[in-house]
């Protein structure tokens, strides 16, 4: 645990020096969400562009055309396998049918494929 902490230190104190200290504390709370440990409610406007800039982004209105648009699913067919079987969360929330996104949102399959929705 002293390790990791050690890189998240270096690596925040890094990204503000390359970058500004705003710029180090929006990758630090876009961090936080993507790893489960803040909610994407809690991101600012300026928190999803960093987000926007490390991750697949869509405008698609439901979360099987998302993950078909982002190629997180090969096919509707396989995106509705994924749904069903509990692979994918809108905003940390587990879903088990598709549903229409109408905000942005971040969507989850699996453990580290991410797609953030915007309008």
């Amino acid at each position: 645990k002293a390790g990791r902490a050690a890189q998240k230190y270096l690596a925040y104190e890094v990204t503000k020096l390359v970058h500004g200290e705003g710029s180090a504390q929006s990758v630090r709370k876009v961090s936080d969400v993507l790893f489960g440990t803040a909610s994407f409610s809690d991101l600012s406007g300026a928190d999803l562009e960093e987000l926007a800039k490390e991750i697949p982004v869509t405008k698609k209105s439901s979360v099987m055309e998302a993950l078909v648009a982002t190629g997180a699913a090969i096919s509707n067919g396989e995106a509705r396998r994924f749904i069903q079987g509990g692979a994918v969360s809108v905003n940390g929330e587990k879903i088990t049918e598709d549903q229409e996104i109408t905000q942005a949102s971040l969507l989850k399959k699996g453990k580290n494929t991410f797609i953030l929705t915007r309008e």
